[in-house]
This record gives structure tokens, sequence and C-alpha cells, in this order.
């Protein structure tokens, strides 16, 4: 398929801002696409070249995509950067630029979107001497074949910004939408979809046509004589629905349970990205055989998985409301998640946002070897910072330094070790065992693990049935060092990639939040040249980031001292996709834990929130955009200090 074929669909998602139509326009270009094609553009449709697992990267800054774009226009680079400047989107400038190059190619070659998807692959494994040289006349090819267009979205892709809103959400609704059984509606009753009677399209349920944009009467229903597009089953409850699961392909269900059922297939698809996390898999699993297919993806050690994750109990009273005793109690350490791997003889690691750090921690990997006694694992874990004069605990920020560490590894292990603190298993030789409950995993774990202190260790666990050993249990945890303590139901299952009511953790301090820096402003004076004051934003419900204000404060004047604003500007200087005077976009990429004194309503930002006196506590370099705090949540602290002051 020519590429200028998914630049339409790029230009017609950009055209709208409403996820139902992004849904429906997406769902209506992935139909079409035979399989290899539908894998690759499952990827291109978010922007990227790999998985959300693969965490390879182009290598590609705005700065060298600048002389690029200059060599392939035969514009100088400062003309380029000019643009940039008053464009702000170094795809509008290549767009612009392409349009009236110097020379024009008199016989081009169409571009294929297997053209373009293979030469960006490419550009992660070029590295060493020569390697810049490399990637620039890859791309460079690829912008003289290109039409102005083309090249616009070319350069969108290498800097990671399609600019189209096509977020996680959208991307699995629009797979189900064009694979996977979908349930009749009505404008009373929605169940799923309805069918237009103007355009005669199956659409997402709605007041009004996505497609032709008709309003729809108050009375229109799905018939089963109304269709013959798709074929129609009837399926009378959830149990049903069970039970003939592997029956249902791309099938009209109609029910009189049009809430439990559509619930069911959007968890078997949402249960499988989790687990995969590769929609080009699912993609092509959901279009070959439907949900029976989607129910068959399963754990593969050296692919990482989305984590469980567990919320914060106000206190020991909603504890022991919400869990049923006896529960276990462990330690919450103050380190950071590592997945720890193995297969055929292979141990890699992972953090919970999908990155490879086996690399960085060749410590880990040794303890997992040779105290870990099975043949393939999945183990989720907790890796801590051990001082190496006193044996105590170290806080996150001392080891925080070794995820990204590409150099001089031996040494930095040495003066920073860590210690492994294993919790729990999915996977162990060849068996699932996730779905267990918890208190046979942990079994498990103790069957596997020869502890041994400062290097790998089970964590610190009891099992309690009063409050006065919970309480107890969480002194002696912030007495030695930790953040708090994780309650967990011992008879609950592993929950993959969901925040779940099965647990909870317990910190003393005021909550602070997880933020995506989105924007930068470039400071005045002495600081002039920095950007020193940085737009925040949450995740909505529907994976949108949303503006919550600006911080300026926290950040250190040298490395030494802490995190500084030379590393800050370090990491978003590689991130920026554009820029407009003072201010510039950056790639969502920077997570940020953040203090404050108080929620407080705000009409200027697109979340509805502002903080009041917020300032940056530290990276959070093992946590994806996708893990910031939630709006929902925000929504919830600012409620519940409403309460607290009696307003």
């Amino acid at each position: 398929m020519e590429f200028k074929e998914l630049v339409g669909l790029y230009e017609r998602l950009r055209s709208t801002t409403k996820h139902l139509e992004k849904t429906y326009i997406l769902s209506e270009f992935l139909s079409n696409l035979d399989e290899n094609t539908l894998k690759l553009v499952s990827y291109l449709a978010q922007g990227r070249v790999f998985p959300h697992w693969d965490a390879r990267e182009l290598g590609i800054s705005s700065r060298l995509l600048i002389k690029i774009i200059s060599k392939a226009s035969g514009k100088k680079p400062e003309a380029v950067e000019k643009q940039w400047a008053s464009k702000g989107d170094l795809g509008l400038v290549s767009e612009s630029l392409i349009t009236g190059k110097n020379q024009q190619s008199l016989f081009k070659k169409k571009l294929s979107i297997q053209d373009v998807h293979s030469t960006l692959a490419k550009l992660p494994s070029l590295e060493g001497k020569g390697s810049v040289d490399q990637k620039s006349s890859l791309v460079l090819n690829l912008f003289l074949s290109a039409s102005p267009k083309e090249a616009a979205y070319i350069s969108r892709l290498i800097i990671g910004d399609l600019r189209i809103g096509i977020g996680d959400g959208i991307l699995r609704d629009a797979i189900s939408f064009a694979f996977l059984p979908k349930v009749a509606g009505s404008t009373s009753d929605p169940g799923t979809v309805l069918l237009c009677p103007t355009c005669e399209k199956i659409i997402p349920a709605s007041s009004y046509c996505v497609n032709c944009k008709n309003e729809f009467d108050s009375k229109l229903a799905f018939s089963t004589e109304s269709t013959k597009i798709l074929p129609v089953i009837e399926v009378k409850n959830k149990e049903e629905f069970r039970k003939r699961l592997s029956e249902l392909k791309n099938h009209i269900i109609f029910t009189e349970d049009k809430k439990e059922i559509p619930e069911a297939i959007l968890r078997i698809i949402q249960d499988a990205f989790d687990i995969s996390s590769d929609f080009g898999e699912i993609s092509v699993t959901a279009k070959q055989r439907s949900l029976k297919g989607l129910k068959t993806i399963t754990i593969t050690p050296l692919r990482p998985v989305k984590l469980m994750l567990f919320p914060k109990a106000k206190d020991f009273e909603e504890l022991f409301q919400r869990l049923k005793t006896p529960f276990a109690v462990e330690y919450k350490y103050d380190g950071f998640r590592v997945q720890i791997h193995k297969k055929d003889n292979v141990i890699r690691l992972f953090t919970r946002n999908l990155e490879d750090v086996t690399d960085q921690f060749p410590d880990i990997v040794s303890y997992a070897g040779k105290y870990i006694n099975a043949d393939s694992f999945l183990i989720d874990s907790e890796a801590v910072g051990i001082s190496t004069k006193t044996g105590a605990f170290e806080p996150f920020q001392k080891i925080s330094q070794r995820i990204k560490r590409k150099y001089d590894i031996d040494e930095i292990a040495e003066n920073l070790p860590v210690e492994a603190n294993l919790f729990d298993i999915l996977y162990l030789n060849g068996e699932v065992v996730y779905t267990r409950p918890f208190r046979e995993r942990r079994n498990l774990l103790e069957k596997v693990t020869k502890e041994q202190k400062g290097k790998i260790v089970l964590a610190k666990q009891l099992t309690v049935s009063s409050k006065e050993e919970a309480e107890s249990f969480y002194k002696e945890a912030l007495a030695k060092g930790n953040e708090g303590i994780m309650a967990k139901s011992i008879e609950s299952r592993y929950r993959i990639g969901k925040r779940v009511g099965s647990g909870f953790k317990i910190k003393p301090v005021l909550e602070t939040l997880d933020l995506v820096i989105t924007g930068a402003e470039y400071g005045e004076g002495k600081r002039a040249g920095w950007l020193t004051s940085f737009f925040l934003s949450c995740m909505s419900e529907d994976g949108d980031l949303l503006e919550i204000g600006k911080v300026s404060s926290g950040l250190k004047e040298l490395k030494e001292q802490g995190l500084s604003f030379i590393e800050v500007n370090e990491l978003l200087k590689e991130l920026i996709t554009s820029e407009k005077g003072k201010l510039v976009s950056v790639k969502p990429s920077l997570v940020i834990e953040v203090a404050y004194d108080e929620i407080q309503k705000s009409p200027t930002y697109s979340s509805g929130y502002a903080l009041r006196f917020p300032r940056i506590i530290r990276l959070r370099e093992e946590k994806s955009v996708e893990d910031a705090s939630s709006l929902g949540y925000i929504d919830r602290l600012y409620n519940s200090q409403r309460g607290r002051s009696g307003n």
C-alpha cells in the first residue's frame, strides 16, 4: 500500500477532535488491510515504529532532522530554523520546503508504507562512528521520494509526534470495531453500534452518524432485518456469551444485556494488550481469530508485561473495610519496579514502563541466575539501593542514576549496589501462574528462591488479622527507611496491567502527583537560553493529556545537589517538537513527581485544576506517560482536601 494512503488517514484523523469519529475513521481503514500492512499501521497510527514493549529509539533529534531537511530542500539550516521558529512544527516546515525545493526529482519512486517503516526500523541499529551520516542518508532518501504532505508526516514520525490524537484507548476501540463482535443498540439503549438509515453504515452508537453526520431519530433501533452487512447472532446474556465465545467472529450481537457483554468484549481485548503490549499482534489476531484468538495471547518470558498496580488507602480503617482478613502486608520499598524474565538461559530486566534495563543492572542478572532455581520465569520485584557503609536502604534518588546509565556500569554497580526484593511471580517453568491465588504464588517464590541478604531476597511479609498487627508492621517498615506498606488479599489473582482493589498501599506523606512535562518556557536574564518553567499535564480517563499548571521551582543549580536545571534541559531539548518565541512544545515522555500545597479549581487549564505552589521532587524515570496521575485521582484528592477544610 502506498504511503500516501496512510497520510490521507492521518489527515482525516487530524481533522476531528471527537473520539468516536477518530475510532470509526481508523477502524474503517484497518478493516481493509492485509495482515502484514495491518500490523505496521497498528504501530504507525500512534507514531510508533515498534510495539510498546520494544523501547528502541530512532536516535534522530530535532536538530539533526533540521540538517536533513536542509539537504533535502536545498535550503540553508538557518532558513529551516527560521521557519521552525515561525511555524512551530517541523512537519509543516518539511511540507513547505519540500514543495519549493531547488531540485525536483523527475522520476520519484512512490513510497509505500513498507518502505517508510523498514527505513525507520533500521535507524536504531546504526551506532558508533559514521552512524549519524548513515541515518541522515536513509532519511534523506525518504524525503527525496516524498510528496510535501508525505514529508510532513515522515518528519512527525521521526520526532514521535503525529499530532493526530490516537491514544491506546482509541486504537484499541478501532481494532475492536473493525474485527470483533458488536452489540446492536438503539438511541434509547445504546449497545455499541447502530445502523445509520441515511448512509447505511454500521457506526459507533451515538446521537448522530459519525460517517455522514446525520442526526438520529430518538426511536432509532437496530433490528435483525436491518442489515446484511455483517452476520447476526442472538445471545441472551453474559453467561451465554461466555459459552459461545469460540463461535463469535465479527458478528452483530442482539441481546438484552447491552452493558455487561460490551464490557466483557472490552476486557478481552484490553487484557490481551496488557499481556502483549503489542497492538500489531492484537490487530492481526483479532482479524484472524476474533475473541477466541485474543484469549490465547499469554505471557512470553523476555517480553515485558504491564504490571499490576494498587491504589492508596487513606487509613487502616479503610484497609480493613476493603480487604477480607487475614491479608498479607509487605514493605513498600523506596526503589523501582523491575520485572525479571528468564527463558532459554537468557535473563532480561524491564521496568514498569517496559524499558529494557538489563545492561544497567548486571548485578541483578547475576543474582537471578544464581539464586532463583528455575528454567523460566517472570518475577515482579523492587530494586532497592543499599548503603555500602551501613547496609541500610538508600532513597530512590540515589539509584535512579543507574536506570539510564550506559557507561562505567560495573563501577557504578559497585558504588551504588541494589538488592532485588521479590514479591510476586507470574510465570514459572513453562506455566502461567498469575491466575493462582496470591498465597500460592508467594509459596512458589519461596520454593525457587535462595535468599541472599543484600543481593536477592523475598519482600518482608506478614499475614495479619488485626489493625494492631498491621499498624505495628507499618511502623517497623517506616523505621527501616521504607515508604510505607502494601496490603494484599491472599486469595486474589494477579491482574496484569490493572490498578485493582485487591490490594492497597499506605504511605504517611502528603500524596504527590506524577505529571508529564508537555511544554516549557525559556527564562530571562541569567537564565536566558535555559528552559526554566515547565507545563504539567495529567491523564484523562480517555487517555488524553490535560494541563494542570506550570512549575518552576524544585530544581537544583548543580547536578551534585540533586535533579538540576542542566539535567532536565538536556533531557527536554531532545524532545522539543515545536518552538514559538519563548514557548516550546515537547514530546510527552518525561514524568516528574510534583509536590504542592493545594489543588485548586481553575478555568485556565484543560484539566479544570491548578496546583498551588507546585515544586519538582524528582524525575520518575521508571514511569511512562500512561502512569501519570489520572484526572479521576486528582478529583478525589481535591474533594478530600475540600472535606478537610470544611468547604
